[in-house]
Formats: structure tokens, sequence, C-alpha cells
């Protein structure tokens, strides 16, 4: 994809990475990502936001710079853990972080105008949250296959292909995409997931919009969508994994 310029790219880029990074974020900082995307859609132009492509082009483009653990490294950061607990315990934290995101971005939409057709009638609060929390999610997905013994391709280009694929269809990768993850690549894994982020996105925004309209004041609102969309999301990849989805979370 080629929304954006690489000038405002990187700007928008280090923002929602630091964001994501950074673990529950303030309602200062997930600010900052509004105001640096209301840019880059002003540069990119109405066609690229309403269609998804600037949704799409900056996760593919994060993805990749995501730091993502491994096996040894959860191992290390919950040494009293089961491979199972692990899982458990990051779809819990990964759904605080999402849903404190979605309280940001929710109370941060309350009185923006909607106008326009397609995206352009999402307020841009909610295309961060759509961005961030994907991102949030993308790396769960990550971190779950490396709990539960299914390492991704090391290389980040194809790992961020696989991982996006897997994030965009709500399902864990097939093990032989793990261990192999070129010859899959190249049989067109990468297009595919381009072409599923960008649905997957814009779905998830309209869905937004429809959940926290019309009144748009909805940071408990916003919150709850996404904790349980995350902890959905993890439990799927869990199980297609072979291991055990947890039913019941303390918030």
């Amino acid at each position: 994809m080629q929304a954006m310029t690489e000038q405002g790219a990187d700007e928008l880029e280090r923002v929602v990475a630091e964001v994501v990074s950074a673990g529950t974020p303030r309602p200062s900082a997930v600010g900052r990502v509004v105001a640096a995307l209301a840019r880059r859609a002003r540069a990119a132009g109405p066609r690229a936001t309403a269609d998804g492509t600037l949704l799409a082009d900056l996760v593919e483009r994060v993805t990749p710079r995501l730091e993502l653990r491994d096996a040894a490294a959860l191992r290390a950061a919950y040494p009293d853990m089961s491979p199972q607990e692990v899982a458990d315990e990051l779809i819990r934290s990964s759904a605080v972080v999402t849903a404190a995101i979605g309280g940001a971005c929710g109370a941060l939409a309350s009185g923006a105008q909607v106008t326009g057709v397609g995206l352009l009638t999402v307020p841009l609060p909610l295309l961060a949250d759509t961005v961030l929390t994907a991102l949030v999610e993308i790396r769960l997905v990550a971190e779950l296959h490396a709990a539960l013994g299914v390492p991704l391709p090391a290389p980040p280009t194809q790992r961020a292909a696989v991982v996006l694929r897997s994030w965009a269809t709500g399902r864990a990768v097939r093990r032989g995409v793990a261990a192999d993850g070129g010859v899959d690549l190249l049989a067109g894994v990468r297009g595919e997931a381009s072409r599923l982020v960008r649905r997957r996105l814009t779905q998830r925004a309209t869905r937004s919009l429809v959940v926290l309209a019309p009144a748009l004041t909805g940071a408990l609102a916003g919150a709850e969508l996404n904790r349980r969309a995350t902890r959905a999301l993890g439990a799927q990849v869990v199980a297609d994994l072979g291991g055990r989805p947890r039913r019941r979370w303390r918030r």
C-alpha cells in the first residue's frame, strides 16, 4: 500500500508504536495518536481514509516493528506459570490494555461530528481505537503462539504477514505455516493478509460506530467492547492451538 508519504508515515508510526509498547496507555498518549492520525488523514486524502487503506497501511507498517516475546522471554517473564497459565495471563493483560484504549478513545469521540461516507463517517478517535486495539491484539496472537509452542517464522516481514493473517481471520496459524512460513508466503499469504486486514479493520471501525452511536459518549461502552473482543480472539487462538480457553474472567 502506498497511502502514506514517508514523512507523514514516520511520525504516525512512531507515535502508534510508542502507545502500543507502553502497556496501559494514558489518555494524553491516545490523544497524540488521534492528532497524528488526523494529520495523516488530511495528507492521504478522503479516499484512502474511506476505503480503509490508510488504517491497513498503518497496521501493516507497524506490525514488523512490534517487540514480540518468544517462548524463552515469556518463561522468564512468568517463571512460575504453566504454558496455559501464561496464555491466560497474556489474554487478561491484553484485554486490560485494549479496554483502556477503548475507554480513552470513546471519551475523545464525545461530541464528534459524523458526516461523509465509508470510514469518513467514523470519528478519528474511533479510527485510532481501531488501529491501536488491532496492534495490541496482533501482539497477543503472536505471543500466544510462542507460549503454546507454535513459534512463528523468524524474519520480521514473514512473521508479520503470518500473524496479520492470523489476526484478521481470528484463527491460529497452522503448524505447517509456522514451521515453514516462506513456502506459504510465496503462495500468497502476504497478499491475502493485506486484503483480510483491510476488511477486518473496516468492520471493526464500523462496529465501533454502531455500538457507540448516536451519543458518542461511550467511554465505558468502548472499554467493554474492546475487552470482550480481545478475550474472544485470544480464546479462539488458544483453542486452535490445543489449549483450554478460559470461560470466566475477573475484570
